[in-house]
């Protein structure tokens, strides 16, 4: 995802907007996107990994659908999945409003060209809400 970021938006700014948003990369599938779910407090609850095409920026779905999760793969013992919206920890700036979105590719991109907003995410129809 930072690859293709970088060819809408600047480095810096896609630099920041990663390190805002707490995304990074796993080893699951070469160059896969992680969302980590990070609460109020500063916790990883878990993360979202996908794969994107570099090129179009949409999902790999083939020969399956390139999509998993951190607490999964890590197999903690006696793991209780607690999610939250993508984009929680930065609700403790209080000065702007806060628009809530599906996607959290969706939340990032609007945060640069809407600013004053603080862009979350549940990150599908069931979003934060599910539970293991």
């Amino acid at each position: 995802m930072y690859v293709f970021l970088c060819k809408l938006f600047d480095r810096q700014t896609v630099w920041d907007l990663m390190q805002r948003y707490r995304v990074g990369t796993a080893n699951h599938w070469k160059g896969s996107t992680v969302f980590w779910q990070t609460d109020m407090q500063g916790r990883a609850r878990t993360g979202k990994i996908i794969l994107y095409n570099p090129d179009t920026d949409r999902r790999v779905k083939l020969p399956h659908n390139h999509i998993t999760w951190a607490h999964s793969l890590l197999k903690y013992e006696n793991f209780n999945l607690q999610q939250c919206f993508f984009g929680t920890h930065l609700l403790a700036d209080k000065s702007k409003p806060v628009a809530i979105v599906e996607s959290e590719k969706t939340a990032m991109i609007a945060s640069i060209y809407v600013p004053e907003y603080i862009w979350i995410a549940s990150g599908g129809k069931n979003g934060c809400l599910m539970s293991e």
